[in-house]
């Protein structure tokens, strides 16, 4: 493998994000602490959390990895989080089958090669279990096929069961050509959806891939951990301080000229209903469900929560709250849609009595495949022409073919001007039609220096073909390749190498893209 490390405004190039990584003034006033690393390890330094909660957010992992294999290096981690001086480095993602797009595995290595710049740090995952949108994670997409699990959706999707998955596997296995596909991670695959939910079979799988590293993996969805939560539940249920905080910002955000990436809601909790994952909303006799097919009263609803705080589910503005109540974290690594939405929270966290961590935009990565890399090598580009628009790259390698029509066009323009000069000679009134069919004769030489063009093209199919052929290959449908393919297709006999490699590559808060050679 081989890497080139590039700019990120190579692929970000304008928008809040943008500006915010280049640290265009006036956006510090959107965190607490600034996304390099001097400053996170200060923060580390004074990072605290409250002995209570880490004795249960401990006991919490010690369980959920009871099921799973630990590693070495994730045994010395979690003893590591029972010391008030760890500090916690963390990313997230929602639990995709088999680890969804590549971007998912960019992450956990940006957190994992972060929190070893950071003294006492330890990388942990979230998995985002509590999300319902089933749809989002039913699937992966390899070679350019999807390939999906259909099941009954609507509950947490970490507590679905995974009895019938076994179908999907299959299917994805037989994507991959004879021989090409690891058999001993087949089976890895079959172990980790052994396990009866499908947060446990993703842990599993996550550990297989990552425990080599120290990686915590963490599945939030505990009423004992929410109980450390309960207090801020409370304050949303009672005022709803995280709209009112967070529209201040955006009202902020939009004097500045950026759009605001998350709209709040009136309430920003979720309750789990017989199962299932429920919007909850006020109205004017207190609260109820979106469709109102459960109702409360704010009393009872407090009630419920001193009994069973496990019912209440933060959406995506009091997750990141949260996440900060629970971990004594120090930076939170994310994609740009992430980095976009955690700048409009300042002021939730700071109602919540909660500090914000740095920020952090996860590092991101092009993984060009062997055939792809011979076509770039037969052309003579560099990884950097990956970024550019395709007609621009066509257009440089077929510039020696193309006419140079500079001299003709000058020698053109003196001739009409002697021409025009004639005739204002001959009549003065002849001027406006002399310079209109001056016009018509450019237009027309134009047409010819296009239709020139298009037969040098189609002298250069080849070349045509294969600079589309890489970009279609690397931005499928306009979308970035990592957003999109698996890292099994990448690397279907050993994944861990791969991973590996990313770890060792990534330099956090530096701001790179990274183009992969395998």
């Amino acid at each position: 493998m081989r890497n080139t490390s590039l700019p990120i405004s190579l692929s970000i190039t304008s928008g809040l994000v943008a500006d915010y990584v280049q640290r265009k003034s006036g956006l510090d006033d959107l965190i607490q602490v600034a996304p390099d690393l001097p400053s996170i390890q200060e923060y580390a330094s004074r990072r605290q959390l409250d002995p209570e909660v880490r004795k249960t957010l401990c006991q919490v992992l010690e369980e959920q990895y009871a099921s799973v294999e630990m590693s070495p290096e994730t045994r010395k981690n979690l003893d590591l989080l029972k010391r008030e001086e760890t500090v916690t480095v963390t990313t997230g993602h929602q639990i995709c089958l088999l680890t969804g797009p590549f971007f998912s595995i960019s992450k956990i290595a940006s957190a994992i090669a972060l929190a070893r710049q950071v003294s006492s740090a330890v990388p942990v995952f979230w998995m985002a279990t509590e999300d319902h949108d089933f749809e989002e994670i039913n699937h992966v997409e390899i070679f350019g096929k999807r390939v999906s699990w259909d099941q009954p959706s609507g509950a947490p999707v970490g507590r679905m069961l995974t009895a019938s998955i076994e179908t999907f596997l299959s299917e994805v296995e037989e994507l991959f050509g004879p021989g090409q596909l690891n058999p001993a991670w087949i089976e890895k695959w079959r172990s980790a959806y052994a396990h009866d939910h499908l947060a446990n079979a993703t842990r599993q799988l996550f550990n297989d891939l990552f425990g080599h590293l120290g990686l915590v993996i963490l599945d939030a969805d505990d009423a004992r951990l929410k109980v450390h939560f309960s207090e801020i539940i409370a304050k949303e249920l009672s005022g709803s301080f995280s709209e009112h905080a967070m529209l201040a910002t955006n009202r902020n955000l939009e004097s500045m000229g950026y759009k605001a990436q998350v709209t709040p809601r009136d309430i920003n909790l979720f309750m789990v209903l017989d199962g299932v994952r429920q919007r909850i909303t006020r109205n004017r006799n207190g609260v109820a469900t979106a469709d109102e097919s459960a109702k409360w009263t704010e009393q009872e609803l407090m009630e419920w929560l001193q009994q069973h705080p496990g019912d209440f589910s933060p959406n995506v503005v009091l997750r990141p709250v949260y996440q900060e109540c629970i971990l004594p974290n120090v930076a939170y690594i994310g994609g740009p849609g992430e980095v976009a939405y955690w700048l409009q929270l300042k002021d939730v966290f700071q109602e919540a009595g909660i500090n914000l961590p740095a920020i952090v935009l996860r590092d991101h990565f092009v993984p060009v495949s062997k055939a792809v890399s011979r076509k770039m090598e037969s052309l003579g580009l560099e990884d950097s022409d990956i970024f550019k628009d395709p007609q621009e790259v066509i257009q440089h390698l077929l510039q020696d073919e193309h006419m140079d029509w500079r001299e003709d066009e000058e020698a053109y323009a003196k001739w009409w001007e002697h021409v025009i000069a004639r005739f204002i000679g001959l009549d003065p009134t002849l001027a406006k039609a002399a310079e209109a069919e001056k016009t018509k004769a450019e237009n027309g030489f134009r047409r010819l220096q296009d239709k020139a063009a298009r037969a040098v093209r189609s002298n250069h199919e080849t070349t045509v073909n294969k600079v589309n052929a890489i970009h279609s290959s690397l931005f499928p449908e306009g979308a970035p390749i990592e957003r999109v393919a698996n890292l099994f297709q990448f690397a279907p006999e050993d994944p861990v190498e791969l991973i590996d490699f990313m770890v060792e590559t990534c330099a956090p808060t530096r701001h790179l893209i990274h183009v992969i050679r395998i």
